[in-house]
């Protein structure tokens, strides 16, 4: 995905099916404040993600650690695994559920 371009105006995205590729080079756009994903399993260590992103959610195959997302501040709900377990990243950036 080296050279994806996403529209600056981008708010919200879904990676459906069976997309399971690695993100270390992809360059979101800072309007984006959802993120989705269905069938994705690697690491998101290296991912930069958007200022603005407000939720992100992975499907059932997400096995990674969601370490990364600490850094975003923006982030205040993900969906990891099973999407009845929603969990919630409060200010201080404790997880609860």
């Amino acid at each position: 995905m080296d050279h994806v371009y996403f529209p600056d105006s981008l708010e919200q995205l879904s990676f459906e099916g069976s997309f399971n590729q690695p993100l270390d080079n992809v360059q979101f756009p800072d309007s984006l404040e959802k993120l989705f994903f269905e069938e994705f399993n690697h690491s998101i260590k290296n991912v930069r993600f958007p200022s603005k992103l407000q939720t992100i959610k992975f499907g059932k195959m997400f096995q990674q650690s969601y370490e990364p997302l600490m850094k975003n501040r923006s982030v205040n709900e993900f969906t990891m695994g099973n999407v009845n377990e929603i969990y919630k990243i409060i200010q201080n950036h404790n997880i609860i559920n």
